[in-house]
């Protein structure tokens, strides 16, 4: 049985390195460039073709024009001719000598017939010889009607027994055709005003007669002059000049043709489309190495920045994972500056965590001492509570009174955090619960001055012990007693005055006992500020001061 395959949860995404990543991105980079630069070489392909084809047909207008001036000068030369001297006056003889002559170095040949077309010299053979009558009736028909220069089509020459074509002009003597004057050129001379021309290499250069046979070539016209065009290439040639596509002696090839405007022969330009599309090969071949040596080398980059990158995540990783975040194992440099700051964070966060470890453990150990030292300052207020409690209900009270005292206090000290309170809330906190609704029962009055937490609690047990004597014996027992609580800051030298003043009628003297609450008053509380305590009892109430000096007080802004 197959193992199904385990899913992926709704939203996850797969994990990849780095590298990956970057080599990803290299790619997204390259691969729409190396599209853009495919999209360009296309249209450039299609423009080099649509180019080359122009060429092609320029070259073979350019052709026509060099045949058609060279039949035109032949034209010229045989009109020349038409209009000599001697051959008006029918000197037949002066005229052949005259005609060989200027033809002696052309390698053409001058013939003359009548008009019934017999041929009366040919300077091919010597005047006098028997001449044939070789004359098609249609040619001289054709001459005689249009009285117009004429080219004949490829023929072999019956004399010479050669591939030959003829020019063809009347004499005119009167209004009427007299003669038929003609000239034979030599067939070979149209083929090298092919090769004459700039001809790129692997192209190929042809001109036809309108039957399809061939009469001049660029190359191998010994070869394949007089031989027939197929049937399929020359109905194509359609017009005075056009671009068309054939298959040539199994060859897919160009054919691009301009037609002559004197005798009408298409001149064609024949190119192989692999040899046209050969300059094309060969820049996608150069296009394709050089796609390919930039992608290689874009890889290649993006391999080596990947791989320091990634060596530098993996260095931030390490000495995240080693826990070795020492100053100097975090100032190392790997020279990514993301992960030397990532390293250094990391430094940095090591070290708050030792601080904030070493200021627990310091907190733990002060949070130790001072329970220590409320736990004797409970068991001390127990102990005095029991020795001095008429019973059980009175201990209870008694010390259930100071714990709530403590309690209020260390709400003081936890609001700043423990480190200390306002002698001013101090006081409002532990006399708060003894005014018993009446708002003139305590005037306090003093300056905001800042203690200690060991002072905080000291003075916390101090009021409290006095709000309840007073409670019990004092201001707060009889209707109309009222408390004053001053505090001042002596200026010279710079001291600390307490005073608490009672002002009531009392039933006798209370200054006799000695307990908890004397030992707070008189000791601890002056201990905690380094001063001294006074505590006199008169028949108007019970006065208590406390000295000290400015060590253990701050006044707060």
């Amino acid at each position: 049985m197959h193992r199904p395959m385990s899913k992926l949860p709704a939203g996850a995404r797969i994990s990849a390195s780095v590298r990956t990543h970057l080599l990803a991105l290299c790619l997204a980079l390259v691969l729409p460039l190396l599209a853009f630069s495919a999209v360009a070489v296309s249209d450039f392909t299609g423009s080099e073709r649509a180019a080359s084809h122009e060429r092609a047909l320029a070259l073979s207008a350019a052709l026509a024009n060099t045949v058609d001036r060279d039949l035109a000068a032949k034209i010229s030369l045989l009109e020349t001719l038409a209009v000599s001297t001697v051959l008006r006056e029918h000197k037949l003889e002066q005229f052949y000598r005259e005609a060989y002559e200027a033809l002696e170095r052309t390698g053409a040949h001058v013939l003359l017939a009548d008009v019934q077309g017999q041929l009366l010299l040919h300077t091919r053979v010597p005047f006098g010889t028997k001449l044939p009558s070789s004359w098609e009736p249609d040619d001289l028909r054709a001459v005689s009607i249009t009285k117009a220069p004429r080219i004949t089509e490829l023929f072999r020459g019956e004399i010479s027994q050669r591939y030959v074509y003829n020019i063809e002009i009347p004499v005119i003597e009167q209004g009427d055709v007299k003669f038929v004057l003609a000239l034979a050129p030599e067939v070979e001379r149209l083929s090298r005003s092919l090769q004459e021309q700039p001809i790129p290499a692997g192209w190929a250069a042809v001109i036809w007669d309108n039957n399809g046979a061939i009469i001049g070539r660029s190359a191998n016209v010994e070869t394949y002059l007089g031989q027939s065009v197929p049937t399929d290439i020359v109905k194509q040639v359609n017009g005075n000049h056009g671009l068309f596509f054939a298959t040539d002696q199994g060859e897919r090839s160009l054919f691009a043709f301009t037609r002559s405007s004197l005798a009408s022969w298409p001149v064609v330009v024949h190119v192989p489309v692999d040899v046209l599309e050969a300059p094309l090969r060969t820049s996608w071949i150069q296009l394709l190495w050089l796609w390919t040596a930039a992608a290689v080398l874009a890889l290649l980059l993006a391999f080596l920045f990947a791989r320091r990158i990634s060596g530098a995540v993996r260095e931030a990783a390490r000495v995240a994972q080693s826990g070795n975040l020492s100053p100097r194992a975090t100032s190392a440099r790997t020279g990514v500056v993301e992960a030397d700051e990532v390293i250094a964070v990391l430094g940095k966060t090591a070290a708050q965590l030792n601080a904030h470890s070493a200021h627990l453990e310091f907190t733990m150990r002060e949070l130790l001492h001072r329970t220590k030292n409320l736990l004797f300052v409970i068991q001390s207020m127990a102990h005095q509570s029991a020795r001095q409690a008429a019973s059980t209900a009175d201990f209870e009270k008694s010390f259930s009174g100071r714990l709530q005292s403590l309690s209020r206090c260390h709400d003081l000290l936890v609001e700043r955090n423990w480190e200390g309170a306002r002698i001013g809330d101090i006081v409002r906190v532990q006399t708060a619960p003894f005014s018993d609704g009446r708002s003139d029962a305590f005037s306090i009055t003093g300056p905001d001055l800042f203690v200690s937490p060991k002072a905080s609690e000291s003075l916390s047990l101090a009021f409290h012990e006095l709000c309840t004597n007073a409670l019990k014996h004092g201001a707060l027992a009889v209707p109309g007693g009222r408390i004053r609580i001053t505090w001042r800051i002596a200026d010279t030298p710079p001291a600390f005055h307490l005073e608490w003043v009672e002002t009531a009628r009392r039933d006798g003297p209370v200054g006799e006992r000695r307990g908890f609450g004397f030992s707070v008053l008189t000791k601890v509380a002056p201990a905690s500020l380094k001063g001294v305590a006074r505590l006199s009892f008169s028949d108007a109430g019970l006065t208590y001061e406390l000295d000290a000096p400015m060590v253990g007080l701050l006044p707060t802004a």
